[in-house]
């Protein structure tokens, strides 16, 4: 393999025109790769066709420029425009393998090796402005285009448009506020079983003997991830509060929402929330001597839907009535304590720096299959996963010198779960065509104590 690159860059300072500064980059590269391919077995019992190559003979180029402006039109407003464009070109040739199986037979199926291309150009702009009195709003927009070959997704394009406001309340708080709405849609789909669906409500796959004409059989195409849902609506917030009043304690919150719909889906994920918040508290007492406290809460819902092959022949049609549907919540806690003392003294020559540790973490999932009559008759047996963990931790420091240190630290962790189990369901009972649920034979739990030891000598 070889990669060899250039690297241009330049940037203009305009003073005279409202203060604006000019940023440019750009780069190009060649990748090639010329190594010998390995035989289809080194079974010489085995008689295969010849390999169609000796090598793969590949070759990749990169370009990349990156363009940004930076202009005051005003003391107090301040406008930004970036571009960026991305190329990767992939000019690989594609060949026919036929691959050995168990080293005793050989495909007569022909594989294809496909070159992956792609282009990436984005344009962001922002614009802030100061209002006085510590008030700064802002606005940003995205706008992003991806053209990708030899994918069912061919192309698809992003925008998003994120808005918020900094703010100081006096010396002590700071206060910072964002929601933020996005669209991304996909399209230019070479081939699309979700037209088939819609048109006759049964889908039979094609063989892989072209890939050329059927680049959009979905369960054949390597760089394929199963989803229409390329097209997805994402609306979000986030704030933050942080207090510090003179003394030794400060206070911080901040939440987070998140919400993805792909209303647009018919196989694959439906919808995913996610919504996190957090509380730190803060005592310095001293100099030497710090410590915090803190709680996060964090639920993740989300929602899919998938299709049952019977006996997983996914090139068997099927139909509607074979659909299921999964939605899940999963909540979790986790609270924390830290205390550290950089200076302490208990009678040894020098000072030994001692930190304390301890979380406590709690969160359970579970599935439950509100449709479908494939896994009708399993929905009693989905898990309902509990799970805890304590964790304690103390890690001392102590320098003999400026240059040599030694560090010991013992931690203890304890996890549990419950009902972890696919239960509801006997031994034996389930065939090769029944959905399940593997989680291993034996339980998650577990208990450990661990010591660590450093030493550390600056030459």
């Amino acid at each position: 393999n070889m990669f060899n690159q250039g690297l241009f860059s330049g940037s203009w300072d305009l003073p005279s025109f409202y203060n604006t500064h000019v940023i440019w980059d750009a780069s190009w590269g060649v990748e090639t790769q010329d190594a010998s391919l390995l035989p289809y077995t080194i079974n010489t019992a085995v008689t295969t066709v010849n390999l169609p190559t000796l090598n793969a003979n590949s070759q990749v180029k990169t370009t990349q420029d990156n363009l940004r402006i930076v202009t005051s039109p005003t003391e107090r407003m301040e406008l930004v425009a970036a571009f960026r464009y991305h190329d990767h070109a992939d000019n690989s040739e594609s060949f026919a393998f036929y691959p050995v199986y168990s080293a005793q037979t050989q495909s007569t199926t022909a594989y294809h090796n496909l070159p992956y291309s792609y282009r990436r150009e984005t344009v962001k702009l922002a614009l802030s402005y100061d209002l006085g009195r510590h008030i700064r709003p802002f606005i940003r927009y995205r706008y992003q285009e991806y053209h990708r070959e030899f994918v069912a997704v061919g192309r698809t394009r992003s925008n998003r448009v994120l808005a918020g406001l900094n703010m100081n309340v006096g010396p002590m708080v700071q206060f910072r506020l964002t929601g933020d709405y996005g669209r991304r849609n996909g399209s230019f789909y070479m081939g699309s079983y979700r037209t088939q669906l819609e048109a006759t409500g049964v889908y039979v796959a094609a063989a892989d003997t072209n890939p050329t004409a059927n680049l959009g059989v979905w369960e054949w195409d390597p760089l394929m991830q199963m989803f229409w849902f390329a097209n997805r609506t994402r609306t979000g917030g986030q704030f933050s509060v942080d207090v510090t009043p003179p003394g030794p304690v400060y206070v911080s919150l901040n939440g987070q929402y998140n919400n993805d719909s792909y209303s647009d889906t018919t196989l694959g994920l439906l919808s995913n929330r996610n919504q996190t918040y957090s509380l730190d508290v803060g005592y310095t007492p001293s100099r030497t001597i710090s410590s915090n406290a803190y709680f996060t809460y964090q639920r993740i819902n989300w929602g899919q839907a998938g299709i049952y092959f019977p006996g997983f022949n996914y090139s068997q049609a099927f139909n509607f009535a074979d659909y299921w549907h999964l939605a899940s919540s999963q909540p979790m806690y986790m609270a924390g304590l830290n205390v550290k003392d950089r200076d302490l003294y208990i009678g040894l020559p020098h000072p030994v720096g001692l930190t304390f540790n301890a979380s406590y973490s709690y969160s359970s999932a579970g599935i439950d299959v509100t449709t479908g009559s494939a896994l009708a008759s399993k929905a009693g047996a989905m898990p309902q996963i509990t799970m805890r963990c304590l964790h304690f931790g103390v890690t001392g420091n102590y320098h003999f010198s400026p240059r040599l240190a030694l560090q010991l630290g013992v931690a203890w962790e304890r996890y549990l779960t419950s009902n972890w189990q696919y239960t509801n369901v006997a031994p034996g009972t389930i065939g090769p065509s029944d959905p399940a649920i593997t989680m291993g034979i034996g339980s998650p739990d577990y208990s450990v104590t661990w010591t660590t030891l450093a030493i550390r000598y600056l030459f």
